[in-house]
């Protein structure tokens, strides 16, 4: 058995100024497709970020999906054996495993990103390079531990 392949897609946080560069000239009809459902360039949004919106939830993961979705389209000659993706990032690998169209992953992405923008009344942190224990001696009395991403 040879070699085995997998297309591992990031969360948010891995958003960049620049990302997508290699890819948006590739296919101008999909960047077309996402500017009329987003209602912006997303080609700008990602290459420029002039207004410092890649920060931003509602704009990051639109921003995620489409860099992902482009470069995953770059690729279709060399199709994985595995896919997956963190958070965001799995619609990524749904997209890539032909659970939807590139158009329709993204509406579901941007109302994600809109919800999730919305939400009040709490907050995320990643905590790395200390023991869960001490973790949890830290953190006030109302706060919680989610999610262990690794030991």
């Amino acid at each position: 058995m040879g070699a085995l392949t997998a297309w591992v897609f990031p969360g948010q946080g891995s958003q960049r100024r620049g990302m997508g560069a290699q890819d948006f000239d590739r296919f101008p009809e999909r960047c077309a497709a996402a500017d009329a459902i987003l209602g912006y360039s997303i080609r700008d949004l990602c290459l420029n970020d002039d207004a410092g919106r890649l920060r931003q939830t509602q704009f990051a993961q639109p921003a995620i999906y489409v860099a992902g979705a482009l470069h995953s389209f770059a690729l279709q000659d060399k199709a994985p054996d595995f896919l997956a993706g963190h958070s965001v990032g799995e619609y990524n690998a749904l997209l890539a495993a032909g659970s939807f169209d590139f158009e329709t992953g993204l509406r579901l992405v941007q109302k994600r990103g809109e919800w999730m923008a919305r939400a009040a009344g709490g907050g995320m942190v990643a905590v790395m390079g200390l023991e869960v224990d001490r973790v949890r001696k830290l953190l006030p009395a109302d706060v919680d531990i989610a999610n262990y991403n690794s030991r």
